[in-house]
């Protein structure tokens, strides 16, 4: 997604905030030019289950049932 090879929108789930932020340094990547500032607004940080799920459903739902030709129904996504 970083590199735009893949064209199609995918959502970025990062379960555990405290543990990745504590792994990976994200401010020292944008800092030494690893990654760019924009590309940390490539996935979203979450630490409750129905929090993801919202940000998971929300997105997939944009993505697939609000584009025309969309083929899946709204009540497949089902709700917490």
């Amino acid at each position: 997604i970083q590199t735009r090879k893949v064209q199609k929108h995918v959502p970025i789930l990062v379960y555990g905030t405290d543990y990745w932020k504590e792994l990976l340094n994200f401010d020292a990547m944008v800092k030494w030019g690893t990654i760019s500032p924009e590309d940390l607004g490539l996935f979203r940080f979450c630490d409750d289950v129905d929090d993801a799920f919202t940000f998971l459903r929300d997105e997939l739902t944009r993505e697939h049932l609000s584009r025309p030709g969309a083929m899946v129904e709204e009540s497949a996504i089902g709700n917490p």
